[in-house]
């Protein structure tokens, strides 16, 4: 039986990947491979600090190579060079490089792997350069079996956003031009010919006194 399953990170739809084949829709029984944690959100995240996530595969059989590629923002993360290969007493080879915002990897394993909970392959680690948001698109993913044929599968994209959401305009800091979005807007609702929706920040439907105060409370962070 089909399961049909929809992943919403706020208006990021996650990219589902079988081979090289887009899908929104897969079954309970096919292997998945993903980024864990799947997002990074939040201001805690600042210009300097590392991030680190795991790629992860989950329900596969006889599993023998794989290979992906991870895209990001390199405005937004930049690489230190920090990639370790989880289980590697069982990497037959090991294949990886890249450039600021790519990375791709082609591994092939002694013993297959089966596995039905989750078993981390790789882990990366990434410098936050600045404030921004970005996919962490895990693409172009090949599964192989001991055999050589295609693991049918699913892939999930992790995701970073490290803006403050009252910084309006995302300049990167909340200031006057934040407030004048908010003050452009007053008044206004769903509808009317001032609507704005980044300026209805408690996102009530409607532009109000309340949105002014909470950008006015905030004004000055970063």
């Amino acid at each position: 039986m089909k399961l049909v399953k929809f992943v919403f990170l706020g208006l990021l739809t996650t990219i589902v990947t079988v081979g090289f084949i887009s899908r929104t829709v897969w079954s309970e029984e096919e292997a998945v491979l993903y980024i864990e944690p799947s997002s990074f959100l939040g201001t805690t995240y600042k210009p300097g600090i590392n991030i680190t996530f795991y790629v992860k595969v989950t329900n596969v059989t006889n599993l023998k190579s794989l290979a992906f590629n991870l895209n990001y923002s390199q405005e937004v993360l930049r690489p230190i060079l920090a990639v370790n290969l989880e289980m590697p007493k069982n990497i037959e080879t090991s294949l990886w490089g890249g450039h600021p915002g790519y990375l791709w990897f082609n591994l092939s394993y002694k013993t297959p792997i089966t596995t039905d909970v989750p078993l981390a392959l790789v882990n990366v680690t990434l410098l936050v350069h600045d404030r921004g948001e970005t996919i962490i698109d895990l693409q172009d993913t090949v599964l192989l079996d001991g055999g050589g044929a295609f693991i049918l599968h699913m892939a999930m994209n992790g995701y970073f956003n490290n803006f403050n959401p009252y910084d309006l305009d995302r300049d990167g800091r909340v200031d006057v031009s934040d407030v004048a979005i908010v003050g452009a807007a007053f008044g206004s609702y769903e509808g009317h010919p001032r609507w704005n929706p980044i300026a209805d920040v408690d996102g009530d439907g409607q532009v109000t006194i309340i949105d002014m105060a909470l950008v006015a409370e905030h004004f000055g962070e970063y």
